[in-house]
This record gives structure tokens, sequence and C-alpha cells, in this order.
């Protein structure tokens, strides 16, 4: 069965974005783009190529945008490892390299 791992920066990112809308929208709110953002994590699971290729990042590595987040995931044979969650108004391309290459 497939299956998609979170990092731990991943798993950060997500506690970020849940609190964040907890405390500016409300439970119901934060619950719904959580579960949205984990019916993602399901998707790339089955799916792990209906992403975005992002070599120019990191090899292998793939994106795929969910509102105003981009997942950044590598395909596995299992699933996916997902490896951020990050605000598309970020600079996410630095966040990444500086996470991967340093």
């Amino acid at each position: 069965m497939a299956r998609a791992e979170l990092s731990d920066a991943a798993r950060y990112d997500l506690w970020e974005i849940y609190s964040y809308y907890l405390t500016e929208a409300g439970t119901e709110v934060a619950d719904r783009i959580r579960d949205e953002i984990l019916y993602k994590f399901r998707l790339l699971s089955e799916h792990s190529l209906i992403g975005r290729s992002r070599p120019d990042i990191l090899p292998n590595m793939r994106t795929l945008p969910h509102k105003k987040f981009v997942i950044f995931y590598f395909p596995k044979e299992y699933g996916v490892e997902i490896v951020r969650v990050i605000h598309s108004a970020r600079d996410v391309e630095s966040i990444i390299e500086n996470e991967f290459l340093n």
C-alpha cells in the first residue's frame, strides 16, 4: 500500500499551519486546511508524479501547490517522502536549498 512519510520539518510545517489558522480563524478552518493538506499527501502517495518536477532545486524533487502552500516531496518506491510544506509567499527555493545543501 502506498504511503506518505513526513520529515520532521514537514510535520513541524503542518503544525505551524494548523496553529496559525487555529489562532486566526478558529478550529473549523484549521481542521479543514489540515485535512485538505493531508488529502494531498494521500493523493501524492498514490500518484507521486502528478507534481511538478523540480531538478532546478534538487534531483528527483517535485512540488505540488495547495492554495497558498507548496508541498515539496520525493517520489519513493513506497509512495512519497514529504519534506516541507511552505507558504508560497516565502522564498521556498532558497529555504529548500539551504536545508538540503548546507
